[in-house]
C-alpha cells in the first residue's frame, strides 16, 4: 500500500514554521509554557575563539582532488563531503542529481543508503559551477536534486525529478535524507528531494520516504533546519511519503521548516 499522506508525525512534535518576512509560528506541544528561554538556552560570554567554517565543494564535473579549494577540485558526490565534514562546515552543491548510494564506502543500489545530516554541517544547494558567494546561488533555476532512484529506472522530468510517486519503478532508497537526534545546526537548504520509497515491510523503513527525522526515546530530540526544499514524488508503505517525524517513546521530533513545498 502506498501512503498518500506526504507529511506525518508521531507524538511529542513541535514543528516551527517560518512563513516569509520573518513571521513564524509553532505547534508548541513541548514548548516552554511561559515562552521564556531556559538558563541553558541563554548562554554566557566566552573568550574561546570562534571556529573557522570549512567549505566543501560538490559538483558532478569536479575532480575530487581539492574539494575545499574551489569548484574544479570539488567532490563529485555529496556522500564524500558528508563523510569528512565536521562542525562547523558548509557543503556547497552545484546543480545536478545526486544519489545516496554513490560515494566512498557506499554500496551500489543499496536501499538503506541515505544522506545523513550532521550537527554543525550546513548543506546548500542551488549553486552554478564557479559561484563564489553563497548569495550567488539560485535553487529555482540551478535545480539541485537528492534522489532515491538508486537503480536509475524511474520516470523523471528533464531535471531528474520524479513528479509523482506512481512514476517510481522497482525499488528505491528507503529514506533519501535522514536526521537522527540532530539540532537546528544541521541544515539543508536549496534542494529538491525526490524518489524516496519507504517500501519495506518493517519499521522504520516503511515510513518517511523523502525525509526521516528520528527523535525516538526519552530525552532524545531531533530538530534539523530545512529551508527552500521541495519534496516531489516520494512514497511510503505506511505513512509520511515525503516526511515522517518520529518522536515516539517520549522523544521529540521537531524540524524547523521554512519555504518547504510538498507534492505527491
Amino acid at each position: 500500500m502506498t501512503n498518500n499522506h506526504q507529511y506525518n508525525s508521531f507524538v511529542n512534535f513541535a514543528l516551527i514554521i517560518t512563513v516569509g518576512l520573518g513571521l513564524a509560528f509553532a505547534l508548541p506541544w513541548l514548548a516552554n509554557a511561559q515562552g521564556l528561554a531556559t538558563h541553558s538556552e541563554v548562554g554566557e560570554q566566552s573568550n574561546t575563539p570562534e571556529a573557522i567554517t570549512t567549505t566543501y565543494y560538490v559538483a558532478i564535473t569536479g575532480t575530487g582532488l581539492a574539494p575545499t579549494v574551489d569548484w574544479s577540485g570539488a567532490f563529485t558526490n555529496v556522500q564524500d563531503a558528508l563523510a569528512v565534514a565536521v562542525s562547523p562546515a558548509e557543503i556547497w552543491v552545484a546543480e545536478g542529481v545526486y544519489y545516496p548510494d554513490v560515494g566512498s564506502g557506499q554500496i551500489n543500489d543499496s536501499v538503506t543508503a541515505t544522506f545523513l545530516m550532521t550537527d554543525g554541517v550546513s548543506i546548500f544547494g542551488g549553486f552554478n559551477f564557479g559561484d563564489t558567494d553563497i548569495t550567488d546561488r539560485d535553487w529555482v533555476n540551478n535545480l539541485t536534486v537528492l534522489s532515491g532512484d538508486i537503480d536509475g529506472d524511474d520516470t523523471t522530468d528533464t531535471h531528474g525529478v520524479v513528479l509523482t510517486a506512481t512514476d517510481i519503478v522497482d525499488y528505491n532508497a528507503y529514506h533519501v535524507v535522514t536526521a537522527i537526534g540532530v539540532s537546528s545546526t544541521a541544515k539543508l537548504d536549496g534542494f529538491t528531494i525526490t524518489a524516496g520509497q519507504a517500501g519495506s515491510t518493517s519499521y522504520p523503513n516503511n515510513i518517511g520516504g523523502g525525509f526521516y527525522c528520528d527523535g525516538v526515546g526519552g530525552g532524545k530530540k531531533c530538530g534539523p533546519s530545512l529551508t527552500n526544499v521541495v519534496f516531489s514524488g516520494n512514497s511510503a508503505d505506511e505513512v509520511g511519503g515525503a516526511m515522517f517525524n518520529n518522536g515516539r517513546d517520549n522523544g521529540d521530533s521537531s524540524p524547523s521548516l521554512s519555504h518547504v513545498t510538498f507534492s505527491v
